[in-house]
């Protein structure tokens, strides 16, 4: 049974401010039970014994002398060899925001991320696609905590029983992290415990930095672009970066220019964000410096160097990350998509998740929303007729807020109800399962076709629909309804087909339309379904009966 919390009414949340406390770095007691999920990637065979890596905390827990874990508190694991054999174990966690050193037997893998990486390929291979590189997704490999080989990777949940205190505190990693690996763990400010939202502080974002302001405006020959390397940083402190890479312009080039950096949260965020740079590139003179924050400038041809491509020399998507979301979903039936007439605030509801983790690839995640909300709330909601993006990514502190204020509703949006929803496996398989069966219901277009569906006329008291199809439309296309009766070719049959098996008349005010603007390819599918949908609400709204024919023009 999953649970909710239901508001109703003007709420007035506050949001606190918290402040880090120095606390004692005391180590929670041996024997306690600790779970993580990794956030990099682990690999014995190209990574050396001693490296570190982050993980986050799965589950809160106090061990038997009172030291608390929080649930997201960062957590560090150390790659150690014994000669032949490798095994990854716990060496650190942030506490009340210092790093407390630990010790703990080898891993035990108690979840992989099989559906995690499928994720993360079906996200890397259509950001590639559609930037026009043809790769090999990376296919999911067996976890493995101890022996000859270690491989973890990310998303691997792993539990320990931590030992004996170190008689030291934890020492800084020495390795210098690469774009692909990002910084180590630094702790990061939580929102208030009263919002119920949980944060991890470990999550970091992809960046880039550029320049495109130039110190001699009047000599229109000397404007440059400056550009970083994509790098990682803590979600919640990437604007760090301005400073530093204003700094380093100034005295590795000798230029004092305006510096920007640009988050990226999602890989619609990264594609974003190389269209901007790729047009700045075309007026401006540009140059691509290398730099990366808490890390070393690097050389052409390595990895996450140049920020206008993408793979080897160019942003590195091919490691699986983590971002956060919040999903939010206005429903004015409240339990049904059907809008009262007239609009009723106090039957509106708005479902919301709370902030969580999940892969890159806003696109499933969203599906995953619709798909629950369908299942366990709004029983007429179709999940693949309005692809509109329901779940948006941003750094944590920004969703924590976002969080209360969604909290509060609107003038139009009173009722509020807290789902459980934070992409799980099972939600992940349940949109898998709707994506694939909207794949294979939907038609193909060729490159000459158009998507088409056709309705009955705006009177009466029911509504006939057609399924989408894919056909060659003969009437001239300017318009959705081009010709009085809105491309007859089509609309004539289907208005044969209704007088044969309902003995549908027709009235000559409102006649059977067909529409045929769709190009045919997945957008265009998409607005299809959407705009069939959305006719379908409309017709429901007006309290007429929606029937689907199955009718396809054949």
């Amino acid at each position: 049974m999953r649970r909710i919390k239901a508001y109703s009414g003007p709420l007035f949340l506050s949001i606190f401010l918290l402040a880090s406390t120095a606390l004692h770095a005391q180590a929670p007691a041996a024997g306690t039970t600790v779970s993580v999920k990794m956030i990099d990637t682990v690999n014995s065979g190209s990574d050396p014994a001693g490296r570190q890596y982050r993980a986050s905390v799965t589950k809160a827990v106090t061990a038997a002398n009172g030291i608390a874990i929080a649930q997201g508190a960062a957590a560090t694991i150390t790659l150690t060899s014994s000669g032949s054999n490798y095994a990854a174990q716990l060496s650190s966690f942030t506490i009340n925001g210092q790093q407390v050193a630990v010790t703990s037997n080898a891993a035990t893998v108690s979840s992989t991320t099989q559906v995690a990486q499928e994720k993360a390929a079906s996200a890397v291979s259509s950001v590639l696609g559609g930037l026009g590189h043809h790769v090999s997704a990376p296919a999911a490999v067996a976890a493995a905590a101890t022996g000859q080989h270690v491989s973890l990777p990310t998303g691997t949940t792993l539990t320990f029983v931590l030992g004996a205190s170190p008689a030291a505190p934890a020492a800084p990693s020495t390795h210098t992290m690469t774009a692909s690996t990002g910084p180590a763990p630094a702790p990061a400010s939580s929102p208030a415990a009263s919002s119920g939202v949980s944060v991890s502080s470990g999550i970091t974002t992809l960046v880039v930095c550029y320049s495109n302001q130039s110190p001699y405006p009047s000599d229109p020959n000397n404007k440059t672009l400056y550009l970083s390397a994509a790098f990682e940083a803590l979600a919640d402190r990437y604007g760090d970066a301005t400073l530093a890479f204003s700094n380093y312009l100034k005295a590795t080039y000798n230029d004092a220019l305006g510096v920007k950096c640009l988050p990226m949260f999602t890989t619609d965020g990264v594609r974003d964000a190389q269209k901007q740079l790729a047009g700045f590139a075309t007026k401006l003179k540009a140059i691509d410096t290398g730099w990366g924050l808490s890390q070393p400038a690097r050389a052409q041809g390595q990895s996450g160097f140049d920020p206008l491509a993408t793979g080897p020399g160019g942003v590195d998507l091919t490691q699986h990350r983590l971002t956060t979301y919040m999903c939010t979903l206005d429903i004015p039936g409240g339990t049904t998509i059907v809008q009262p007439q007239p609009y009723n605030a106090e039957i509106a509801t708005r479902y919301l998740s709370p902030v969580f983790q999940a892969d890159w690839n806003s696109a499933p995640v969203s599906m995953a929303y619709n798909v629950f909300i369908r299942d366990h709330y709004v029983h007429d909601l179709n999940p693949t007729a309005d692809l509109s993006p329901r779940c948006s990514a941003q750094s944590p502190a920004m969703l924590a807020m976002q969080h209360q204020s969604a909290l509060i509703g609107t003038k139009l949006i009173r009722h509020v109800v807290q789902v459980d929803f934070t992409d799980t496996a099972a939600e992940a398989t349940a949109a898998a399962n709707a994506s694939a069966a909207q794949a294979a219901a939907a038609p193909t277009a060729a490159a000459n076709e158009k998507y088409v569906y056709c309705l009955s006329g705006s009177t009466g008291p029911v509504t006939y629909f057609s399924d989408i199809f894919a056909a060659v439309p003969t009437s001239p296309t300017t318009g959705p309804h081009a010709g009085r009766n809105g491309f007859p070719e089509f609309s004539g049959p289907f208005l044969a087909f209704l007088q044969n098996k309902y003995g549908f008349k027709s009235d000559s005010n409102s006649p059977p339309m067909c529409r045929a603007i769709y190009n045919p390819n997945p957008a265009g599918l998409q607005a299809a379904q959407a705009t069939r949908q959305a006719a379908e609400d409309l017709a429901k709204q007006s309290n007429r009966q929606v029937v689907e024919t199955g009718w396809k023009n054949q």
